[in-house]
């Protein structure tokens, strides 16, 4: 199957409504998620510790009436971490083990410092007390997605974690860490690459979809985001 046809790039069909609800959007980088998540209604705060970014999504979305950049990164706990700066934005991280495993064959041109600097950061639950708790939270945050959730103590109603095939074990602790949080009640999607819908036709339970993480070996093309669904689930 050639998942690259099956492509559309329009409006993600969230089967969630985000309308007037509010929106973490962490790892804001230049505002392009957020940018979607305000045209559909949404009010988003986004956090991006990169100053130049964070300052071009806030420029971009000012028209915005209910748009919050925080030049922040978020963790397991408040203080200060190591970031590693990339010569591709999108690309820097917080984790030295992704920046080592992409780097072999997806984003083998790809740089990062060799001496990371140090960020201050918070926490999800910090961030819920600051704004209040959210209808959603995207995660994309090359690698560090589990130190992110590990900030979080409470059951969001939806949430997606980025997902690449070389740290699918990192996405699989994620996984297990929110199934325990909602006490076995998730369930979970997926969407390849930057999809406008959800691979499968029903929400799927957790072995499902650590059997399909696990299974990917496509270390070029195949990257995605993984969607739990903590709302309601029988």
């Amino acid at each position: 199957m050639n998942k690259d046809k099956q492509i559309n790039n329009g409006v993600m069909d969230f089967q969630f409504n985000i309308n007037d609800e509010l929106i973490f959007d962490v790892g804001l980088n230049s505002g392009a998620k957020s940018a979607g998540f305000l045209a559909a209604g949404a009010r988003v705060v986004g956090f991006e510790p990169q100053k130049e970014c964070c300052s071009k999504a806030a420029a971009r979305l000012s028209d915005y009436e209910y748009f919050i950049a925080e030049n922040i990164a978020l963790d397991s706990k408040e203080g200060e971490s190591l970031f590693y700066k990339s010569n591709y934005h999108t690309l820097s991280s917080m984790s030295k083990e992704f920046t080592k495993k992409v780097n072999k064959n997806r984003w083998s041109g790809v740089e990062w410092s060799l001496s990371p600097e140090s960020i201050k950061v918070s926490t999800l639950d910090l961030m819920i007390a600051k704004y209040g708790k959210p209808k959603y939270i995207k995660i994309d945050v090359e690698g560090y997605e589990y130190q992110v959730l590990q900030g979080l103590t409470q059951p969001v109603d939806y949430i997606s974690i980025e997902y690449t095939p070389e740290l699918y074990q990192e996405s699989e602790r994620c996984l297990r860490y929110l199934d325990e949080l909602n006490n076995g009640n998730c369930k979970y999607n997926y969407v390849y690459r930057e999809n406008d819908h959800y691979q499968f036709a029903n929400w799927i339970n957790i072995d499902e979809i650590i059997s399909y993480i696990s299974s990917v070996n496509d270390y070029v093309h195949e990257f995605g985001d993984i969607y739990i669904n903590m709302e309601k689930c029988d």
